[in-house]
């Protein structure tokens, strides 16, 4: 799958926009799956929620960017029980780990994208049970994977709109 990425905004209503940013600060990018910013894999998991959850998913974005900002390890920043490693596997001789972040009844799942301070936020789901099956791990590494293939800097910036 040809992916891009596009920065994480916030603004309601509109316009969007992205926090600024300080040198230290993480940069929090969602999936495109095309060359425009309404393809964003975010925006389609949120649209896709209950109306409750929504409001949930928004206040974990939110609560994500505030906490990028700063540049802090966000295992720093969050208890325990609301970000955690959620799925680890090998990429490329890499050991690789998806984490979780819990708002509510919603999770929001993650990857860092070394070596930059880059976030890429891979699926926003309704939590249906603790533990991932099988399928979830599957689906959330194989859209792991799709990103990690970009850990290249210059590849990366290239696929940024």
């Amino acid at each position: 799958m040809e992916i891009f990425f596009t920065r994480l905004k916030f603004g309601h209503p509109k316009p969007l926009k992205a926090l600024d940013d300080l040198p230290e600060s993480w940069r929090v990018y969602t999936i495109c799956v095309g060359r425009h910013v309404s393809s964003s894999t975010t925006f389609k998991d949120v649209s896709e929620l209950e109306a409750p959850d929504k409001i949930h998913a928004r206040s974990a974005y939110t609560t994500l960017l505030g906490k990028a900002q700063n540049g802090l390890p966000l295992k720093d920043q969050y208890d325990e029980k609301k970000c955690h490693e959620a799925h680890s596997f090998d990429f490329n001789g890499i050991h690789s780990k998806i984490f979780r972040i819990r708002s509510g009844n919603i999770r929001v799942y993650f990857c860092y994208l070394p070596p930059h301070k880059t976030i890429v936020l891979l699926k926003t789901k309704p939590k249906h049970k603790n533990e991932l099956c099988e399928k979830e791990r599957n689906e959330l590494e194989i859209i792991a994977k799709d990103v990690l293939q970009y850990s290249n800097p210059a590849d990366f910036e290239l696929r940024v709109i």
